[in-house]
C-alpha cells in the first residue's frame, strides 16, 4: 500500500499551478506559452555572496522544442530573506512589497498609538542591512537608531561593498 505525505502532495500542486501560471503570463504569444516539462532544480540563490536557504527546490520549466529553459525560484522565500514582505492586493490586481520597517501594517499600528521599541527597530535595521546592503531602506530610520548601532550598520554596510567610493563615514550619521 502506498503511502502519501499531503505536505508533499499539496507542495507539488501548488509549485505545479504557480510554475504553469507564471509560464502561461509570460507572454502573450501563445508559442512562448507551452512547456515540454518541468524538473526540480538544485541550483543554489546567493544575495550579495551569501547562500539564501531555501526550504523549497527551484523549479526548471523546458520550453517545448527543448532550447530554453526557465528557473523559478519561492518567491517568498527569497523576499523573506531579503527582509521584504508580499501583500496582494485583490481589489486592484496588485502585488505590494515592502521591508518589515515599511510596512503599512507597522504604519497603521503606529497610528493607533503602537509604535516599535527601540530595540526592534534597531534589530530590524542590523537584519535589513546585512541581507540587503541597501542603505536607502536604513536612512529613514537613523535618527531613531543609537550610535553604536549606526556604527554596526556602517560597517556591514561597507563590508558589504568593496567599492571604496560607495563606503559610508560613521561621522556623517552620529553627534
Amino acid at each position: 500500500m502506498l503511502k502519501f505525505d499531503l505536505k508533499s502532495i499539496v507542495l507539488g500542486l501548488t509549485l505545479g499551478i504557480l510554475c504553469v501560471g507564471s509560464v502561461t503570463v509570460a507572454s502573450e504569444d501563445p508559442e512562448l506559452n507551452e512547456v515540454q516539462c518541468v524538473y526540480y532544480n538544485d541550483s543554489k540563490v546567493f544575495f550579495n555572496q551569501n547562500e539564501i536557504p531555501l526550504k523549497h527546490k527551484l523549479i526548471e520549466a523546458v520550453s517545448p522544442d527543448g532550447t530554453e529553459a526557465t528557473l523559478y525560484a519561492p518567491l517568498d522565500e527569497v523576499l523573506n530573506y531579503l527582509n521584504v514582505k508580499m501583500e496582494w492586493n485583490q481589489d486592484v490586481d496588485t502585488v505590494i512589497l515592502f521591508t518589515d520597517m515599511t510596512s503599512p501594517s507597522v504604519a497603521d499600528q503606529q497610528s493607533d498609538g503602537f509604535e516599535l521599541t527601540t530595540s526592534e527597530l534597531e534589530s530590524n535595521a542590523i537584519k535589513l542591512i546585512q541581507r540587503t546592503g541597501n542603505w536607502d531602506y536604513i536612512e529613514p530610520y537613523l535618527d531613531d537608531l543609537s550610535d553604536d548601532v549606526i556604527r554596526e550598520i556602517v560597517r556591514i554596510y561597507n563590508s558589504k561593498h568593496q567599492n571604496v567610493s560607495e563606503h559610508k563615514n560613521v561621522y556623517d550619521y552620529i553627534e
